[in-house]
């Protein structure tokens, strides 16, 4: 199954980057690793799984996910801002090539709607 989007307006830029290598099958992303170091009821814990999660990023001071073919993206929370950056193929299977500076209220915001649920502050969840 590949994840087809229309948002640009423009048919041949929709066709490119609905095309292969842009856009894969989701079947052939592999997590790889994923984790992160975040707080549960003011206790820090440093955790890491296989399986692909919910969510591209997750909330805390730190978070890193390695996939194949190719992804590589890290969280990193400075205070009341995080960094998220990432490149290569998302969950989803689409190319991205991130790089984003965010609040918690940003980031609920959303770009295309809010954002319901996500962890705040240096708590354990999706973001």
């Amino acid at each position: 199954m590949k994840t087809i989007e229309y948002n640009h307006g423009n048919n041949w830029l929709d066709k490119l980057l609905n095309s292969w290598p842009l856009c894969l099958d989701v079947e052939s992303i592999i997590p790889l690793i994923r984790g992160g170091i975040c707080k549960n009821e003011n206790i820090w814990h440093m955790w890491a799984s296989r399986d692909a999660g919910t969510s591209l990023y997750y909330n805390g001071l730190v978070f890193f996910r390695l996939m194949f073919p190719f992804w590589i993206g890290i969280h990193i929370r400075f205070g009341k801002r995080f960094l998220q950056t990432g490149i290569g193929w998302k969950l989803n299977g689409r190319f991205a090539l991130l790089f984003r500076i965010q609040t918690d209220e940003s980031s609920a915001e959303g770009t295309h709607g809010p954002n319901y649920g996500q962890s705040v502050s240096y708590d354990c969840g999706t973001k």
